[in-house]
C-alpha cells in the first residue's frame, strides 16, 4: 500500500533535514491525530540505528529507554524550542518538541555528535557555529511538524464537528489532573449539560467513558512504552491510588498492568 501524503511530507522533512546537518533522525508520534484517518508512519529511521545507537541499546537498553522514554514526561511538560541534550552514552542530540494547547503530539530526536574532547571519540565534533545552524533548522522543522499535526487535527473523522479531536487532545493533556465535567466545559465555552450532550453526540459515549477510554490508552502507552512504576503511572492517569489504578486496568483490559507490561513491553522501541 503506497505511503499517504502526511507520511510522506513528514518523511520528506525528515530527510532534508539530515542531508542538511548529516544527522540521523528518530520521529516519534504521541497523540492519536498521527493515527487517523490513516497512520503516518515514516519507520525506523537510522539514528537508533546507527553504529554508535546500536550497543548502547543491546547493553543497556534500560538508560536509553530512561532517556527517550520516561524522562519525555519531565523534560518536555510544557512548549520549549529544539534543544540539545547529552544522552546517558555521552553523545550529543538535538531534541525536538511538538506541542499543541500543551499536549506533547511529537518528538524527533536528531544525532549524534559531540562539542567536546572527552566525549566519544567515534562521533563527529561540532562546533558552535554548526550547531548554531543546526538548532535554526531544527525550528524551522518543529514548525513544519507543527501545521502538518494541525492540518491532521482537522482531518479527524468527524466532518460535522471537529471539536472531538480537540476535547480528546484536552482531556489527554490534562488527565493527570483528573479533569471533570465542568472544566471541559469552561474549555469549551458552553455549559456542563450542552458539554455532556456534545461529548455523546460526538464520541458516542459519556464523558466518564471517554474519559477512560483515553486513560486506559495511555495505561497502555505507557505500560509498554516505558518503565515507570504502576504508581508512577497511575499519578500520570489522575488516579492518586496505585491499588484503585490497578483495579480499573484489569477491568478494562481483561488482564493484570503487570500481565500486560510482561506480554506488550518492547524493548527494541526507544
Amino acid at each position: 500500500m503506497p505511503d499517504n501524503p502526511a507520511t510522506m511530507e513528514v518523511r520528506q522533512l525528515l530527510r532534508s533535514y539530515e542531508r542538511a546537518t548529516g544527522l540521523l533522525s528518530c520521529f516519534r508520534g504521541s497523540s492519536a491525530v498521527w493515527h487517523q484517518p490513516e497512520p503516518v508512519h515514516v519507520g525506523r529511521m537510522g539514528l537508533h540505528l546507527s553504529p554508535f545507537c546500536v550497543p548502547q541499546r543491546r547493553d543497556k537498553m534500560a538508560a536509553c529507554k530512561h532517556d527517550d522514554a520516561d524522562h519525555l514526561h519531565t523534560m518536555f511538560g510544557q512548549a520549549s524550542e529544539p534543544l540539545v541534550r547529552t544522552c546517558h552514552a555521552g553523545a550529543d542530540e538535538i531534541i525536538i518538541p511538538v506541542h499543541w494547547q500543551n499536549q506533547l503530539v511529537a518528538v524527533v530526536f536528531l544525532g549524534q555528535f559531540r562539542r567536546r574532547d572527552d566525549q566519544p571519540a567515534m562521533l563527529p565534533l561540532w562546533s558552535e557555529a554548526k550547531l548554531k545552524h543546526a538548532l535554526v533548522l531544527a525550528a524551522g522543522l518543529q514548525s513544519q511538524l507543527l501545521r502538518i499535526y494541525q492540518k491532521r487535527l482537522a482531518e479527524q473523522p468527524s466532518p460535522d464537528d471537529p471539536r472531538l479531536a480537540q476535547v480528546t487532545d484536552w482531556l489527554n493533556a490534562n488527565l493527570a489532573n483528573d479533569p471533570s465535567l465542568d472544566e471541559l466545559a469552561v474549555m469549551l465555552c458552553v455549559s456542563p449539560t450542552w458539554a455532556s450532550h456534545l461529548i455523546r453526540q460526538l464520541a458516542g459515549q459519556s464523558y466518564t467513558q471517554l474519559k477512560d477510554d483515553l486513560r486506559l490508552a495511555r495505561a497502555k502507552d505507557l505500560l509498554s512504552g516505558t518503565t515507570l512504576k504502576i504508581a508512577a503511572i497511575a499519578t500520570h492517569l489522575g488516579l492518586e491510588d496505585a491499588n484503585y489504578f490497578s483495579r480499573f486496568f484489569k477491568r478494562k483490559a481483561g488482564m493484570t498492568a503487570t500481565a500486560y507490561r510482561k506480554v506488550y513491553q518492547l524493548p527494541q522501541q526507544v
